[in-house]
């Protein structure tokens, strides 16, 4: 997966374990909000921000 470019994580432990669930879980709702960010147009229209 290194040679595509893809971020994994590996995670030992047993699947019946919670900590390694919730380690799981984590990483794929991190991973969705990355992907929805990199999707996301944010704009500003009208008069400038901050004065920038």
């Amino acid at each position: 997966m290194g040679r595509v470019r893809y971020r994994y994580k590996p995670v030992l432990g047993l699947p019946d374990d919670f900590t390694v669930l919730e380690e799981i879980k984590s990483f794929c709702t991190a991973a969705s909000c990355v992907k929805r960010f990199k999707r996301t147009r944010i704009g500003l229209i009208g008069y400038t921000s901050l004065s920038i």
